[in-house]
């Protein structure tokens, strides 16, 4: 496939999300970031979907995308293109290639940003109904201190899988399998990681000046409390299920689709819901000058 999409495939703009990127509220980063817009509305994003439609129509996106649930695996040879989320442990396409076990060469579509989503990315939590609250949290502190531990599970058996270079690093062998193990965006404490052999004391350096000069989301730290807006949230939420598939995978024309799915979220509620959203980012924004 020369685009790899399907369904849940979210085409990617300059934009953070107060929600999630399925609902239809967001701050532009191009624009007045103390304001809640319509991601749809928005200049970028719009032409972004248009670029998908017409490679949709071009052949270049499966025609059943909106609803395929086919995955396209990493390490397959299914695909020519695709879109991932990369950050400063990958070292650049290092860890994409590690994993897919062929040269990828990366583009990137928006500016690194230290978002929510990322913050949130790599939680384990303990279950409320966990018959085992302290030992679980245990395990949890072992997982994230002992490196032992956490380089076992990501790279798999020492000496067999992998071992230990005289420089802390990890020098992958025959044994080794990319897919058969937990891939090491899932922890939380990626500091306690072995770097593969083939990554530099520069790679290094430039994974953590990239860390410090990373942006801060005007969102980071802002939840949402949705007491007031339950059920608008769910109307609007229905609606999108309608749209969000269809806009993202080219398959429906934007410029038709997003007046008609505005004039649905009208009416399931979601000026109310955009009012209460800025009411509490404007007291969030306040408090954290």
């Amino acid at each position: 496939m020369p685009l790899a999409a399907g369904q849940g495939f979210k085409v990617e703009a300059q934009l953070e999300y107060p929600i999630e990127n399925g609902m239809p509220f967001a701050v532009d980063l191009k624009g007045d970031t103390t304001k809640i817009v319509n991601q749809f509305d928005t200049t970028e994003l719009r032409d972004n979907l248009r670029a998908m439609h017409q490679l949709y129509k071009k052949g270049y996106i499966a025609q059943d995308a909106a609803t395929n649930t086919t995955e396209y695996p990493l390490d397959g040879g299914t695909w020519f293109v695709r879109q991932e989320t990369q950050g400063p442990y990958d070292y650049g396409d290092t860890l994409l290639t590690q994993v897919a076990g062929q040269e990828l060469v990366s583009r990137p579509i928006t500016t690194p940003m230290k978002t929510n989503a990322q913050a949130q990315m790599a939680n384990f939590v303990v279950s409320s109904n966990s018959k085992n609250k302290e030992k679980a949290v245990e395990v949890l502190g072992v997982l994230n201190s002992n490196p032992e531990v956490l380089n076992t599970l990501v790279y798999g058996e020492e000496g067999k899988n992998w071992e230990k270079t005289d420089n802390d690093h990890a020098k992958l062998l025959d044994g080794y399998k990319a897919n058969n193990h937990l891939s090491a965006w899932n922890t939380g404490n990626n500091k306690i990681l072995y770097p593969t052999a083939n990554i530099t004391e520069d790679m290094i350096k430039t994974r953590d000046d990239s860390i410090k000069a990373a942006k801060q989301s005007p969102l980071l730290g802002f939840n949402l409390n949705t007491d007031a807006v339950k059920t608008e949230l769910s109307n609007i939420a229905n609606v999108m299920n309608q749209y969000i598939d269809g806009l993202n995978t080219g398959t429906l024309d934007p410029d038709k689709a997003i007046p008609e799915m505005n004039k649905k979220l009208e009416k399931a509620g979601y000026e109310k819901v955009r009012k209460e959203l800025q009411k509490q980012y404007d007291a969030f924004l306040k408090e954290n000058k």
